[in-house]
């Protein structure tokens, strides 16, 4: 096991350190002979001080081994990824259990784009090589002891995202590593971005588009949300890397004042209408294919795209109707989408007023039905379709005043 990093600060009141599950997965590892540190996100988050959730493990012991030393503890044992090393263990009372990722120690000896034919190893230094980032490539022991192979810890407080080895080497390997770089930089990034590492991604982004679309958007997604990622998607357009994930022109200073919108109204930030705000004139088809779109999402896009221009201008009434159309969700994004995309500030009244009336806004219900149309000896088919529809309209303009007994008077004056 390699040796403890004496100045970095140990890990050991974390959570997940003191989770008994987490003890508990080491531990059986321990006894089945093996070595294994908690490796990546979890302990790059950890040092940050931000909440780690998925806890991998790292490994000596082969997946065979794995699963007889989870067998003998009483774990869950699940082969989820036994081709790449990696084994399951569920640990926990029922209702409280909790999965760690196992993967013994490797080496890719021969990759095919985002597949990789991997050899095992025992040593800690190979498994630290083939990694991507230096951040990710921080281990940690049951007792929240940091082991730092490849000087991640350095680059961690620069904030800097730096590639394991040679850049150039690390992305051949899989082409995915260009948008991460991106979308690490955008999460964990501070100041410019590291210039080999951006240089190698540059040169190779033809290869993302020999890539799975839906890792494509999985990445993209992540990134559109990440705290820098107006500055870095700005970088990917400036390297000619944006078009490769979707064609089109992009609107940066539109995401950008939604990302201003989103922080000044205490908004949740929502990928897919930072999405829209990028691309302003999104194609849908060309969209569904270049990043997987659900058919949720589809309607969405498609919803929004129908609803008229909004405006600040607009008397409660006038936005009042457009809501009973549309519904609030594609009213509230068309409102997010025009004031993003014009010259008025994040805190501007109107606007503001207007998105107010939009959220707080409860769909009346139409007092009649076509059983009360038929009642008063109105046939079913297209007349009673369209004198039910008048009545709506007549409703609507009138603010939804009226009631069921005004409206059926009023249907009896004109039959």
């Amino acid at each position: 096991m390699p040796m403890a990093a004496p100045e970095i600060p140990s890990l050991a009141n974390e959570d997940w350190i003191k989770d008994v599950r987490f003890k508990t997965v080491m531990e059986a590892l321990r006894k089945a002979g093996g070595e294994a540190l908690a490796v990546g996100g979890c302990v790059r988050d950890a040092l940050l001080g931000q909440a780690a959730s998925d806890i991998d493990v790292a490994t000596t012991l082969t997946p065979d081994a794995v699963v007889k030393a989870g067998t003998k503890a009483g774990l869950g044992v699940h082969l989820t990824g036994e081709e790449h090393g990696t084994i399951t263990l569920v640990a926990g009372p029922e209702g409280e259990r909790k999965a760690f990722e196992v993967t013994t120690l490797r080496v890719d000896s021969e990759t095919f784009g985002r597949h990789a034919r991997v050899s095992f190893t025992a040593g800690w230094q190979e498994d630290a090589q083939r990694r991507d980032f230096t951040m990710n490539a921080l281990y940690c022991d049951a007792n929240g002891n940091v082991h730092d192979l490849v000087g991640g810890y350095k680059d961690l407080r620069a904030r800097t995202v730096r590639f394991v080895g040679t850049p150039e080497n690390r992305i051949q390997e899989d082409y995915l590593r260009i948008l991460r770089f991106y979308r690490f930089h955008a999460r964990f990034g501070e100041g410019a971005p590291d210039t080999a590492g951006r240089a190698a991604c540059k040169m190779a982004r033809a290869g993302l588009d020999t890539l799975s679309r839906e890792r494509m958007r999985q990445e993209f997604f992540k990134l559109l949300v990440a705290p820098g990622a107006v500055s870095t998607i700005l970088l990917m357009e400036e390297d000619g890397v944006l078009a490769h994930i979707l064609p089109g022109a992009a609107s940066v200073s539109a995401l950008e004042n939604l990302a201003a919108l989103e922080l000044s109204q205490n908004n949740v930030c929502d990928p897919f209408l930072r999405l829209m705000a990028l691309y302003p004139n999104l194609d849908a088809a060309i969209a569904r294919t270049a990043l997987v779109l659900t058919n949720d999402e589809m309607k969405r896009l498609k919803a929004v795209a129908s609803a008229p221009p909004v405006s600040p201008r607009f008397r409660p009434a006038e936005l009042d109707r457009l809501l009973y159309w549309f519904g609030n969700d594609t009213i509230i994004a068309a409102l997010l989408l025009a004031w993003a995309g014009s010259s008025d500030a994040p805190d501007d009244e109107a606007w503001r007023v207007s998105l107010v009336q939009a959220q707080n806004w409860v769909r009346p219900e139409f007092p009649l039905s076509g059983n009360d149309l038929q009642a008063l000896g109105i046939e079913e088919g297209p007349e009673l379709g369209k004198q039910l529809q008048a009545l709506e309209d007549y409703w609507i303009a009138a603010e939804f005043v009226p009631e069921r007994d005004v409206l059926l008077a009023r249907l009896k004056d004109k039959n």
